[in-house]
């Protein structure tokens, strides 16, 4: 199950799934500071290096589980709202060529200016191209005057 399906449900994470995820929940005081306790239960990012622990720490492992549940499926929630396209799904979505979304970049005014350009080429953001493509254009080439 994905952290969002977890929370939905209403089950926490497992130690496992925390573990897989990059986390661990850990018992005791983490930086010092003069909030900390050694009965409270702590989140920390463990992929990166040494131990980070974050948090105001949990009654209990089940409520640092929880609340890291619920940190996952919001992170979750905001990436799946996160929809980057490059030119060959543009290409797919619009049922059109690659060649010919190029041609509208080059073309048409207003075509959205991408969000990044990646070593694969520019991206953008799915909700703008398709703002944009919804705006009635007239077809075919303009008459010459």
């Amino acid at each position: 199950m994905t952290p969002h399906e977890r929370w939905s449900t209403g089950v926490p994470l497992t130690v496992a799934e925390a573990r897989a995820a990059g986390y661990a929940v850990e018992r005791g005081a983490y930086s010092g500071t003069s909030d900390d306790r050694s009965d409270r239960w702590y989140i920390a990012r463990t992929a990166a290096g040494p131990t980070n622990r974050r948090g105001q720490g949990y009654t209990t492992r089940n409520d640092a589980l929880w609340a890291l549940t619920e940190r996952l499926a919001a992170d979750e929630a905001m990436v799946s709202q996160i929809d980057l396209v490059s030119v060959a799904e543009i290409a797919q979505r619009l049922g059109r060529t690659p060649g010919a979304v190029h041609a509208l970049r080059q073309r048409q005014p207003g075509f959205p200016e991408p969000v990044a350009r990646l070593a694969s080429g520019p991206v953008w953001m799915w909700s703008d191209v398709a703002h944009w493509t919804a705006i009635p254009r007239p077809s075919g080439r303009p008459r010459k005057s």
